[in-house]
Protein backbone atom coordinates (compact mmCIF):
# COMPACT_ATOMS: atom_id res chain seq x y z
CA UNK A 1 0.00 0.00 0.00
CA UNK A 2 1.56 3.17 -0.68
CA UNK A 3 1.59 5.86 1.98
CA UNK A 4 -0.06 9.46 0.98
CA UNK A 5 3.55 11.32 1.57
CA UNK A 6 5.12 8.58 -1.60
CA UNK A 7 1.49 9.37 -3.68
CA UNK A 8 1.91 13.08 -3.06
CA UNK A 9 5.57 13.03 -4.35
CA UNK A 10 4.58 10.95 -7.39
CA UNK A 11 2.16 13.62 -8.54
CA UNK A 12 4.43 16.65 -7.66
CA UNK A 13 7.09 14.32 -9.73
CA UNK A 14 4.19 14.07 -12.61
CA UNK A 15 3.24 17.97 -12.96
CA UNK A 16 6.86 18.82 -13.32
CA UNK A 17 7.56 16.25 -15.73
CA UNK A 18 4.57 17.16 -17.81
CA UNK A 19 5.61 20.76 -17.75
CA UNK A 20 8.61 19.85 -19.84
CA UNK A 21 6.74 20.11 -23.11
CA UNK A 22 8.29 17.02 -25.00
CA UNK A 23 4.57 15.94 -25.04
CA UNK A 24 5.87 12.44 -23.30
CA UNK A 25 5.65 11.57 -19.51
CA UNK A 26 9.00 11.38 -18.35
CA UNK A 27 10.37 7.84 -16.80
CA UNK A 28 11.37 8.17 -13.23
CA UNK A 29 14.61 6.60 -11.47
CA UNK A 30 12.49 4.59 -7.63
CA UNK A 31 16.08 2.61 -7.74
CA UNK A 32 14.08 -0.30 -6.58
CA UNK A 33 15.45 -2.89 -8.23
CA UNK A 34 18.06 -5.81 -7.33
CA UNK A 35 20.96 -3.71 -9.11
CA UNK A 36 21.35 -0.17 -10.75
CA UNK A 37 20.91 -1.12 -14.42
CA UNK A 38 19.46 1.31 -16.73
CA UNK A 39 17.71 -1.55 -17.84
CA UNK A 40 16.38 -3.01 -15.21
CA UNK A 41 12.82 -2.37 -15.01
CA UNK A 42 12.36 -2.39 -11.16
CA UNK A 43 14.49 0.41 -11.16
CA UNK A 44 11.64 2.41 -12.74
CA UNK A 45 8.50 4.04 -11.93
CA UNK A 46 5.53 1.12 -13.04
CA UNK A 47 8.32 -1.16 -13.77
CA UNK A 48 8.68 0.27 -17.35
CA UNK A 49 12.12 1.19 -18.79
CA UNK A 50 12.22 4.75 -20.62
CA UNK A 51 11.38 3.99 -24.68
CA UNK A 52 14.16 5.83 -26.82
CA UNK A 53 13.30 10.21 -26.40
CA UNK A 54 11.46 9.59 -23.17
CA UNK A 55 12.87 12.59 -20.76
CA UNK A 56 14.31 11.42 -17.46
CA UNK A 57 13.77 12.50 -14.09
CA UNK A 58 16.12 11.80 -11.57
CA UNK A 59 15.07 12.71 -7.82
CA UNK A 60 15.01 11.48 -4.08
CA UNK A 61 14.31 8.21 -3.58
CA UNK A 62 12.42 6.24 -1.12
CA UNK A 63 14.30 5.96 1.11
CA UNK A 64 16.28 8.50 0.71
CA UNK A 65 19.64 8.04 -0.22
CA UNK A 66 22.73 11.03 -0.69
CA UNK A 67 24.53 9.37 -3.85
CA UNK A 68 23.56 6.90 -6.54
CA UNK A 69 25.43 5.70 -9.26
CA UNK A 70 23.74 4.64 -12.29
CA UNK A 71 24.96 1.74 -14.49
CA UNK A 72 23.88 2.44 -18.03
CA UNK A 73 24.81 -0.59 -20.16
CA UNK A 74 21.99 0.04 -23.17
CA UNK A 75 24.02 0.27 -26.14
CA UNK A 76 22.90 3.67 -28.26
CA UNK A 77 20.86 5.25 -25.56
CA UNK A 78 18.71 8.04 -26.78
CA UNK A 79 16.89 9.98 -24.25
CA UNK A 80 14.99 13.43 -24.35
CA UNK A 81 14.98 15.71 -21.28
CA UNK A 82 17.70 15.19 -18.10
CA UNK A 83 16.25 16.86 -15.12
CA UNK A 84 17.86 16.38 -11.63
CA UNK A 85 15.64 17.29 -8.22
CA UNK A 86 15.67 17.14 -4.81
CA UNK A 87 19.25 16.69 -2.23
CA UNK A 88 20.18 13.24 -4.11
CA UNK A 89 23.71 13.34 -5.92
CA UNK A 90 23.65 11.09 -8.97
CA UNK A 91 26.73 9.68 -11.28
CA UNK A 92 25.36 8.01 -14.85
CA UNK A 93 27.72 6.11 -16.27
CA UNK A 94 28.18 3.15 -18.45
CA UNK A 95 28.15 3.57 -22.16
CA UNK A 96 27.30 6.27 -24.62
CA UNK A 97 24.27 8.79 -24.00
CA UNK A 98 22.67 10.65 -26.86
CA UNK A 99 20.50 13.27 -26.15
CA UNK A 100 17.51 14.08 -28.49
CA UNK A 101 15.89 16.62 -27.00
CA UNK A 102 14.49 19.63 -28.84
CA UNK A 103 14.85 22.18 -26.25
CA UNK A 104 16.37 21.38 -22.32
CA UNK A 105 18.85 18.93 -22.56
CA UNK A 106 19.87 18.32 -18.49
CA UNK A 107 18.37 20.82 -15.74
CA UNK A 108 19.96 20.77 -12.40
CA UNK A 109 16.66 21.16 -9.97
CA UNK A 110 18.73 19.39 -7.19
CA UNK A 111 21.00 21.71 -4.47
CA UNK A 112 23.97 18.81 -5.02
CA UNK A 113 26.36 18.61 -7.82
CA UNK A 114 25.38 16.06 -10.39
CA UNK A 115 27.89 14.14 -12.86
CA UNK A 116 27.79 12.45 -16.50
CA UNK A 117 30.61 10.05 -16.60
CA UNK A 118 29.49 8.20 -20.07
CA UNK A 119 30.21 9.81 -23.03
CA UNK A 120 27.50 11.98 -24.28
CA UNK A 121 26.36 12.79 -27.37
CA UNK A 122 24.49 16.26 -28.89
CA UNK A 123 22.92 14.51 -31.85
CA UNK A 124 21.48 18.17 -32.23
CA UNK A 125 21.43 19.94 -35.93
CA UNK A 126 19.75 23.04 -35.13
CA UNK A 127 20.36 25.54 -32.19
CA UNK A 128 18.62 26.53 -28.44
CA UNK A 129 19.61 23.27 -26.88
CA UNK A 130 20.12 24.08 -22.88
CA UNK A 131 22.15 23.23 -20.21
CA UNK A 132 21.01 24.34 -16.83
CA UNK A 133 23.59 23.57 -14.42
CA UNK A 134 21.98 25.27 -11.30
CA UNK A 135 23.97 26.83 -8.57
CA UNK A 136 25.38 23.76 -7.79
CA UNK A 137 26.30 22.17 -11.21
CA UNK A 138 26.16 19.12 -13.99
CA UNK A 139 30.28 18.03 -13.90
CA UNK A 140 30.61 15.94 -17.31
CA UNK A 141 33.38 13.64 -16.62
CA UNK A 142 34.09 11.63 -19.72
CA UNK A 143 33.69 12.92 -23.43
CA UNK A 144 31.32 15.44 -25.37
CA UNK A 145 31.04 15.75 -28.94
CA UNK A 146 29.26 17.08 -31.41
CA UNK A 147 29.65 16.25 -34.92
CA UNK A 148 26.12 17.92 -36.47
CA UNK A 149 25.95 21.13 -38.64
CA UNK A 150 25.18 23.97 -36.45
CA UNK A 151 23.98 23.19 -33.16
CA UNK A 152 24.27 25.21 -29.89
CA UNK A 153 23.60 25.68 -26.31
CA UNK A 154 22.23 27.77 -23.70
CA UNK A 155 23.93 27.15 -20.52
CA UNK A 156 23.67 28.54 -17.19
CA UNK A 157 24.50 27.72 -13.59
CA UNK A 158 28.05 25.93 -13.08
CA UNK A 159 29.19 23.51 -16.17
CA UNK A 160 32.23 21.35 -16.35
CA UNK A 161 33.42 19.11 -18.76
CA UNK A 162 36.91 16.54 -18.80
CA UNK A 163 36.91 16.68 -22.63
CA UNK A 164 34.81 18.25 -25.14
CA UNK A 165 35.10 18.24 -28.63
CA UNK A 166 33.24 19.94 -31.83
CA UNK A 167 33.85 18.23 -34.88
CA UNK A 168 31.88 19.50 -38.47
CA UNK A 169 32.41 19.28 -42.14
CA UNK A 170 34.55 22.45 -42.90
CA UNK A 171 31.52 23.85 -45.03
CA UNK A 172 30.21 24.48 -41.75
CA UNK A 173 33.12 25.83 -39.90
CA UNK A 174 33.51 28.17 -42.94
CA UNK A 175 32.99 32.17 -42.54
CA UNK A 176 29.57 33.20 -43.43
CA UNK A 177 28.49 29.14 -43.00
CA UNK A 178 27.80 29.53 -39.13
CA UNK A 179 29.29 28.74 -36.33
CA UNK A 180 30.09 24.41 -35.59
CA UNK A 181 28.98 25.64 -32.10
CA UNK A 182 27.07 28.74 -30.49
CA UNK A 183 27.39 28.41 -26.80
CA UNK A 184 25.12 31.34 -25.01
CA UNK A 185 25.87 31.67 -21.19
CA UNK A 186 22.98 33.13 -19.19
CA UNK A 187 25.33 34.00 -16.06
CA UNK A 188 27.07 31.04 -16.22
CA UNK A 189 30.76 29.75 -15.05
CA UNK A 190 31.50 26.85 -17.38
CA UNK A 191 34.96 24.64 -16.75
CA UNK A 192 36.54 22.43 -19.02
CA UNK A 193 39.55 20.74 -18.62
CA UNK A 194 39.99 19.68 -22.53
CA UNK A 195 38.85 21.12 -26.04
CA UNK A 196 39.11 20.01 -29.26
CA UNK A 197 37.35 21.84 -31.82
CA UNK A 198 38.75 20.59 -35.65
CA UNK A 199 36.06 22.62 -37.94
CA UNK A 200 38.65 24.58 -40.31
CA UNK A 201 37.29 27.07 -42.20
CA UNK A 202 39.18 27.75 -45.79
CA UNK A 203 42.45 26.54 -46.24
CA UNK A 204 42.52 26.13 -42.27
CA UNK A 205 41.58 29.59 -41.68
CA UNK A 206 39.07 32.37 -40.56
CA UNK A 207 36.68 29.72 -40.49
CA UNK A 208 33.85 30.30 -37.10
CA UNK A 209 34.27 27.39 -34.89
CA UNK A 210 33.00 28.36 -31.43
CA UNK A 211 31.17 31.07 -30.73
CA UNK A 212 30.58 32.19 -27.40
CA UNK A 213 28.28 34.87 -26.23
CA UNK A 214 26.11 35.75 -23.19
CA UNK A 215 26.93 36.92 -20.02
CA UNK A 216 29.43 33.80 -19.12
CA UNK A 217 33.02 32.98 -17.76
CA UNK A 218 34.48 30.03 -19.34
CA UNK A 219 37.87 28.22 -18.23
CA UNK A 220 40.04 26.02 -19.67
CA UNK A 221 42.43 24.25 -17.56
CA UNK A 222 44.27 21.75 -19.98
CA UNK A 223 44.64 21.46 -23.27
CA UNK A 224 43.44 23.80 -25.99
CA UNK A 225 43.11 22.74 -29.34
CA UNK A 226 41.53 24.50 -32.58
CA UNK A 227 41.98 23.79 -35.85
CA UNK A 228 39.48 26.57 -36.56
CA UNK A 229 38.51 29.32 -35.13
CA UNK A 230 37.13 31.12 -31.54
CA UNK A 231 34.87 34.42 -31.18
CA UNK A 232 34.46 35.83 -27.82
CA UNK A 233 31.37 37.90 -27.48
CA UNK A 234 30.59 41.12 -25.84
CA UNK A 235 30.18 39.93 -21.68
CA UNK A 236 32.11 36.73 -22.48
CA UNK A 237 35.75 36.15 -20.04
CA UNK A 238 37.72 33.29 -21.26
CA UNK A 239 40.60 32.28 -18.96
CA UNK A 240 43.16 29.72 -20.37
CA UNK A 241 45.44 28.00 -17.95
CA UNK A 242 46.69 25.22 -20.07
CA UNK A 243 48.63 24.56 -23.66
CA UNK A 244 46.58 25.64 -26.10
CA UNK A 245 47.37 25.12 -29.88
CA UNK A 246 45.61 27.38 -32.31
CA UNK A 247 45.66 26.74 -36.27
CA UNK A 248 43.46 30.25 -36.96
CA UNK A 249 42.10 31.92 -33.89
CA UNK A 250 39.87 35.05 -34.38
CA UNK A 251 39.27 36.98 -30.87
CA UNK A 252 36.81 39.48 -29.98
CA UNK A 253 35.52 40.03 -33.50
CA UNK A 254 33.01 42.59 -33.22
CA UNK A 255 32.39 41.90 -29.36
CA UNK A 256 32.69 45.43 -27.55
CA UNK A 257 35.02 46.32 -25.13
CA UNK A 258 32.61 43.81 -22.14
CA UNK A 259 34.86 40.12 -23.58
CA UNK A 260 38.09 39.57 -22.10
CA UNK A 261 40.72 36.86 -23.29
CA UNK A 262 42.65 36.27 -19.69
CA UNK A 263 46.00 33.68 -21.57
CA UNK A 264 47.32 31.89 -18.30
CA UNK A 265 49.12 29.44 -20.32
CA UNK A 266 50.86 28.90 -23.70
CA UNK A 267 49.29 30.10 -26.02
CA UNK A 268 51.11 28.44 -29.69
CA UNK A 269 51.00 28.62 -33.36
CA UNK A 270 48.16 31.40 -33.31
CA UNK A 271 47.61 33.01 -36.96
CA UNK A 272 45.58 35.99 -35.60
CA UNK A 273 44.06 37.41 -32.61
CA UNK A 274 41.73 40.34 -33.83
CA UNK A 275 40.69 42.12 -30.08
CA UNK A 276 37.91 44.66 -29.56
CA UNK A 277 38.28 43.85 -25.71
CA UNK A 278 40.64 42.99 -22.80
CA UNK A 279 43.55 40.71 -24.03
CA UNK A 280 45.32 39.78 -20.29
CA UNK A 281 46.76 37.19 -18.49
CA UNK A 282 50.34 35.49 -17.21
CA UNK A 283 51.33 33.71 -20.33
CA UNK A 284 52.49 34.41 -23.66
CA UNK A 285 51.19 33.90 -27.18
CA UNK A 286 53.60 31.95 -29.70
CA UNK A 287 52.09 34.31 -33.36
CA UNK A 288 52.52 33.53 -36.52
CA UNK A 289 51.18 36.51 -38.24
CA UNK A 290 49.99 39.05 -35.39
CA UNK A 291 47.38 41.46 -35.91
CA UNK A 292 46.30 42.17 -32.48
CA UNK A 293 43.28 44.49 -33.21
CA UNK A 294 41.29 45.99 -36.36
CA UNK A 295 41.01 49.30 -37.53
CA UNK A 296 38.91 52.21 -35.88
CA UNK A 297 38.34 49.82 -32.47
CA UNK A 298 39.40 49.70 -29.03
CA UNK A 299 40.84 47.38 -27.26
CA UNK A 300 42.91 46.82 -23.59
CA UNK A 301 46.22 45.31 -22.65
CA UNK A 302 46.13 44.12 -19.22
CA UNK A 303 49.15 41.61 -17.87
CA UNK A 304 48.37 39.55 -15.06
CA UNK A 305 45.58 37.00 -14.13
CA UNK A 306 42.39 39.42 -12.78
CA UNK A 307 42.96 41.78 -10.64
CA UNK A 308 46.54 40.76 -10.20
CA UNK A 309 49.94 41.75 -11.64
CA UNK A 310 51.62 39.45 -14.10
CA UNK A 311 53.87 39.47 -17.25
CA UNK A 312 51.89 39.03 -20.83
CA UNK A 313 54.72 37.88 -23.43
CA UNK A 314 54.39 37.66 -27.49
CA UNK A 315 57.18 35.18 -28.81
CA UNK A 316 58.16 33.27 -31.86
CA UNK A 317 57.20 36.52 -34.48
CA UNK A 318 57.13 39.69 -34.94
CA UNK A 319 54.33 42.04 -32.94
CA UNK A 320 53.44 43.96 -35.73
CA UNK A 321 50.04 44.88 -35.33
CA UNK A 322 49.01 46.93 -32.51
CA UNK A 323 49.24 49.94 -35.17
CA UNK A 324 45.24 49.59 -36.90
CA UNK A 325 44.51 52.99 -38.06
CA UNK A 326 41.83 54.55 -36.02
CA UNK A 327 41.99 52.60 -32.88
CA UNK A 328 43.05 53.31 -29.51
CA UNK A 329 45.10 51.03 -27.71
CA UNK A 330 44.62 51.34 -23.57
CA UNK A 331 47.25 49.53 -21.64
CA UNK A 332 45.98 48.85 -18.03
CA UNK A 333 48.87 48.99 -16.01
CA UNK A 334 48.69 47.28 -12.55
CA UNK A 335 50.86 48.42 -9.85
CA UNK A 336 51.50 47.27 -6.20
CA UNK A 337 52.66 48.76 -3.46
CA UNK A 338 56.13 47.65 -3.29
CA UNK A 339 56.90 49.40 -6.57
CA UNK A 340 61.07 48.13 -6.61
CA UNK A 341 59.76 44.65 -6.95
CA UNK A 342 60.91 42.68 -10.20
CA UNK A 343 58.47 43.00 -12.99
CA UNK A 344 55.52 40.44 -12.62
CA UNK A 345 55.80 40.72 -8.83
CA UNK A 346 55.28 45.00 -7.99
CA UNK A 347 53.62 45.98 -11.31
CA UNK A 348 52.87 44.47 -14.93
CA UNK A 349 55.08 44.39 -17.79
CA UNK A 350 54.31 43.09 -21.50
CA UNK A 351 57.60 41.47 -23.18
CA UNK A 352 57.74 41.01 -26.54
CA UNK A 353 60.63 38.14 -28.43
CA UNK A 354 61.08 40.41 -31.78
CA UNK A 355 60.16 43.80 -33.13
CA UNK A 356 57.24 46.09 -31.84
CA UNK A 357 56.40 48.83 -34.15
CA UNK A 358 53.77 51.39 -32.83
CA UNK A 359 51.80 52.96 -35.63
CA UNK A 360 51.62 56.28 -36.43
CA UNK A 361 47.57 56.44 -37.19
CA UNK A 362 46.85 54.95 -33.65
CA UNK A 363 46.51 56.41 -30.26
CA UNK A 364 47.64 55.24 -27.37
CA UNK A 365 46.20 55.63 -23.45
CA UNK A 366 48.43 54.42 -20.37
CA UNK A 367 46.21 53.65 -17.33
CA UNK A 368 47.53 53.26 -13.90
CA UNK A 369 45.69 50.66 -11.53
CA UNK A 370 46.74 50.28 -7.88
CA UNK A 371 46.00 46.96 -6.54
CA UNK A 372 45.18 46.15 -2.70
CA UNK A 373 45.17 49.94 -1.86
CA UNK A 374 48.31 51.35 -3.94
CA UNK A 375 47.66 54.12 -5.17
CA UNK A 376 49.84 57.61 -6.48
CA UNK A 377 51.13 58.27 -2.91
CA UNK A 378 53.46 54.93 -3.22
CA UNK A 379 55.39 56.42 -6.05
CA UNK A 380 55.40 60.39 -4.66
CA UNK A 381 57.09 58.39 -1.89
CA UNK A 382 60.04 57.84 -4.12
CA UNK A 383 62.76 60.18 -4.87
CA UNK A 384 63.11 58.44 -8.46
CA UNK A 385 61.79 55.56 -10.44
CA UNK A 386 62.15 53.90 -14.15
CA UNK A 387 59.93 50.98 -14.86
CA UNK A 388 60.13 48.74 -18.07
CA UNK A 389 57.13 48.73 -18.66
CA UNK A 390 57.30 46.96 -22.30
CA UNK A 391 60.66 45.17 -23.91
CA UNK A 392 61.00 43.98 -27.05
CA UNK A 393 64.13 42.60 -27.85
CA UNK A 394 64.50 43.22 -31.78
CA UNK A 395 63.74 46.88 -30.62
CA UNK A 396 60.83 49.46 -30.74
CA UNK A 397 60.11 51.73 -33.34
CA UNK A 398 57.75 54.68 -34.07
CA UNK A 399 57.12 55.80 -30.39
CA UNK A 400 56.23 58.75 -30.13
CA UNK A 401 54.79 60.44 -27.16
CA UNK A 402 52.34 62.65 -28.78
CA UNK A 403 50.25 59.77 -29.42
CA UNK A 404 49.92 59.02 -25.66
CA UNK A 405 47.61 59.70 -23.22
CA UNK A 406 49.18 59.59 -19.41
CA UNK A 407 49.97 61.36 -16.76
CA UNK A 408 52.56 63.55 -17.55
CA UNK A 409 52.94 65.71 -14.31
CA UNK A 410 54.35 63.12 -12.71
CA UNK A 411 55.46 60.82 -14.92
CA UNK A 412 57.61 60.81 -18.68
CA UNK A 413 57.35 57.82 -21.38
CA UNK A 414 60.40 57.42 -22.54
CA UNK A 415 62.80 54.47 -24.83
CA UNK A 416 65.81 53.13 -22.95
CA UNK A 417 69.25 53.78 -24.73
CA UNK A 418 69.48 50.33 -26.60
CA UNK A 419 65.30 50.78 -27.88
CA UNK A 420 64.54 47.82 -26.14
CA UNK A 421 62.41 48.84 -23.51
CA UNK A 422 59.43 51.92 -23.05
CA UNK A 423 60.13 53.21 -19.68
CA UNK A 424 57.52 55.00 -17.33
CA UNK A 425 59.75 57.44 -15.47
CA UNK A 426 58.60 59.62 -12.37
CA UNK A 427 59.36 62.95 -12.28
CA UNK A 428 61.23 63.68 -8.87
CA UNK A 429 60.12 66.37 -6.84
CA UNK A 430 62.55 69.16 -6.20
CA UNK A 431 64.45 69.07 -2.95
CA UNK A 432 64.94 71.28 -0.04
CA UNK A 433 68.28 72.29 -1.05
CA UNK A 434 67.28 72.59 -4.71
CA UNK A 435 64.57 75.11 -4.30
CA UNK A 436 67.32 77.27 -2.22
CA UNK A 437 70.28 76.90 -5.06
CA UNK A 438 67.32 77.81 -7.40
CA UNK A 439 65.96 80.99 -5.38
CA UNK A 440 69.55 81.83 -4.25
CA UNK A 441 70.48 81.82 -8.39
CA UNK A 442 67.10 83.85 -9.14
CA UNK A 443 67.87 86.91 -6.38
CA UNK A 444 71.33 87.15 -7.80
CA UNK A 445 70.33 87.40 -11.65
CA UNK A 446 67.51 89.98 -10.36
CA UNK A 447 70.39 91.76 -8.33
CA UNK A 448 72.72 91.67 -11.71
CA UNK A 449 69.99 92.63 -13.81
CA UNK A 450 69.75 95.45 -11.08
CA UNK A 451 73.07 96.66 -11.59
CA UNK A 452 73.03 96.73 -15.04
CA UNK A 453 70.00 98.84 -15.36
CA UNK A 454 71.93 101.28 -12.95
CA UNK A 455 75.18 101.76 -14.96
CA UNK A 456 73.15 102.36 -18.16
CA UNK A 457 71.48 105.24 -16.31
CA UNK A 458 74.22 106.63 -15.02
CA UNK A 459 76.12 106.19 -18.21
Amino acid sequence: MKTSKQIGKWLAMGTLLLASGTGALAATWTGDGADNDWDTPGNWQDNTVPAANDPINFGNLTPEVATVSVDNNHTGLLVGQITFSDTTAYTIGGVAITSTNSSNVITNNSSVRQTISADFYSGWSASGRTINGGEAGVAFVSYVNSSAGDWGHIVSGNISFDKFYISTPDTKGSKGAGYALAYYGNNSTTTVNEIHSTTPGPDGEQGYGFNLTGNQTFIITGTTYFEGSMNIGAGVTVVLQGAADVNSIRYFEASGNTAALINNADMVNTKYAWVTGTLGGTGQFSIRGTRLHRASTEFHLAPGDINSVGKLGFVGGAAEGWNSAGSVVTYDWNYNHDLTAAAGVGFDQIYVEGTLNFGADTQYVLNLVGLDGASLDDFTALESGVWDIITATGGISNFDTSRWTYDDTLFDLALSGDATSLQLLLIPEPTVSALLLGGSLLLSALAALRRQRSARSRG
